[in-house]
């Protein structure tokens, strides 16, 4: 395999919101990093995208996802929605929320 600078740049073009997001949701804990990057990028794919409309996993899955942390952490249902949630607050949250996943099953 051939080392392409042009295609790397665009294949990696996604690393970076995600980097951003990575680093809101540690809090300054660094140590966190390894283990919030599953939930990032679970929150990363199922978050609606400003520029496609679409979450990513509704656009390779044709369908929405269902998320049980929805259906089981009423404040995700009840966040304060008319404050205008910056994008990577809104994603912190989630992936807050994802975190707890498995004290609450």
């Amino acid at each position: 395999m051939t080392y392409n600078p042009e295609a790397n740049g665009k294949a990696e073009l996604g690393h970076g919101p995600i980097v951003k997001d990575l680093v809101k949701a540690c809090d300054g804990k660094i140590a966190n990093k390894p283990h919030l990057l599953p939930y990032t990028l679970w929150a990363n794919r199922t978050t609606h995208n400003s520029v496609t409309v679409f979450m990513p996993s509704e656009l390779i899955l044709g369908q929405k996802s269902i998320m049980l942390v929805e259906q089981l952490v009423f404040s995700w249902v009840a966040l304060p929605w008319a404050n205008k949630m910056s994008r990577e607050g809104l994603l912190a949250l989630r992936i807050r929320h994802l975190e707890r996943r498995e004290h609450l099953l």
